[in-house]
């Protein structure tokens, strides 16, 4: 399904994208196709549900707009699977989230494991990871205080998604567990190794599991068997 969008030029120093429908899926794959294209005068591209902000270099000409289109007109988008491990362990946050849903932790859990979460978007914070499709009996409201310091792979829901905080940060999720797998590669860029459109199925893991894969400092690629 093609989506109507506005494109804004910003003194040839990037081109942002507006998208006049709430369609997320067809939406990232623009954003993507633009990404892997490769298209010699963009540095950078950032999609948001919302708006495609493409930042431009100084080889740029009025006239790539019309690449621009046609990359994302034509761009073919395969989307992966992926398992993602998580150790549901005790932190402090449980309670709330437990009074929160009026469910107990094992309803909780059974419908994260059950649930089809794809990857939304990447950011504001660096390598925090937006997942949608959170089930509307889990969509809660941030904590009024958020907290100094979340520990990296700390897997969390608020409002309308599910997150990962990939590395340790201020936060105000609500944190549910761990995930033991990277999901950064620096200094490779982008650095962050999922992408928006990935489809992700969490896996419950136990403590001796999680302890392993923490250990051997795999990506959540290698897990999957997919480099």
């Amino acid at each position: 399904m093609a989506i109507n969008y506005k494109i804004e030029i910003f003194d040839n120093d990037f081109i942002l994208l507006k998208n006049d429908k709430n369609v997320l899926k067809e939406w990232q794959s623009y954003g993507k196709a633009l990404y892997n294209s490769r298209l010699d005068f963009i540095d950078e591209v950032i999609c948001s549900e919302y708006e495609i902000c493409v930042k431009l270099n100084n080889t740029f000409k009025y006239s790539d707009i019309e690449k621009l289109q046609i990359e994302i007109k034509e761009k073919e988008i395969s989307t992966r699977v992926l398992k993602m491990p998580i150790l549901f362990d005790n932190n402090v946050d449980w309670k709330h989230v437990i009074q929160q849903c009026n469910m107990s932790r094992e309803e909780i859990i059974s419908l994260l494991l059950s649930s089809k979460l794809e990857v939304a978007m990447l950011g504001f914070l660096p390598g925090f990871i937006y997942m949608s499709g959170l089930p509307k009996e889990l969509c809660i409201p941030r904590k009024a205080n958020p907290k100094n310091n979340i520990e990296a792979g700390s897997f969390a829901i608020a409002s309308k998604y599910a997150g990962l905080y990939s590395v340790e940060s201020p936060g105000g999720w609500h944190v549910l567990g761990k995930m033991p797998c990277r999901v950064l590669n620096i200094p490779d860029i982008p650095p962050i190794i999922l992408e928006p459109q990935d489809i992700v199925h969490l896996e419950e893991i136990g403590s001796i599991k999680y302890k392993e894969l923490n250990d051997s400092n795999i990506n959540i690629l290698e897990y999957n068997g997919l480099t």
